[in-house]
């Protein structure tokens, strides 16, 4: 074999690992996103899990975070044959605050230890925003006009509470401190 900085390539091997049997499609998780309180769109993702080997095969699919719901929990797949899996955003993800969330779905071969991960993605946005992130006013005097947006459930009832603090202007020499609701 030919030396290349003194490794001969006839010393290499080479060493396939074939796929496991379980296979689970489709590849991406479920994206979804809805205001506080919900619901959330999509409100589930189903995946087809597929027993591309010659014998029966156990499997097992959860996820650790208490607003996704994986059913069934588990089962028994003979050799060719497929199982439905819903992963789901529940009822305990309408308590979730605003933010951004993920979990991880995993699926399992039991018999060969084998598993693959989907990540659910979940987006509770807020009904309340500014319309604009700066407001400005000049130092000769005048009015911000600070502008709300109000979006998703507009039959419910909603409050703002507002405060001005000093930032680059004084209260009661530059400004005159305001608060309410």
């Amino acid at each position: 074999g030919a030396n290349y900085d003194h490794w001969a390539l006839d010393n290499i091997i080479i060493a396939l690992v074939p796929p496991d049997a379980l296979d689970v499609t489709p590849v991406g998780g479920p994206v979804s996103s809805g205001y506080e309180g919900g619901p959330f769109s999509p409100s589930n993702k189903v995946y087809t899990l597929t027993n591309t080997g010659g014998s029966n095969l156990t499997w097992t699919a959860w996820c650790a975070s208490n607003w996704v719901t994986v059913a069934p929990g588990s089962g028994v797949l003979a050799a060719g044959g497929t199982n439905l899996v819903a992963v789901s955003v529940n009822a305990n993800a309408n308590s979730l605050a605003i933010g951004s969330y993920t979990a991880v779905v995993t699926f399992s071969n039991v018999v060969s230890g084998f598993t693959e991960n989907r990540t659910v993605a979940l987006a509770v946005r807020g009904e309340i925003a500014f319309v604009t992130n700066t407001y400005t006013v000049s130092e000769s005097g005048g009015t911000a006009v600070i502008s709300v947006l109000r979006d998703g459930d507009t039959n419910r009832v909603v409050t703002v509470d507002f405060a001005t603090s000093n930032g680059t202007a004084t209260a009661g020499s530059d400004y005159m401190a305001t608060n309410g609701t």
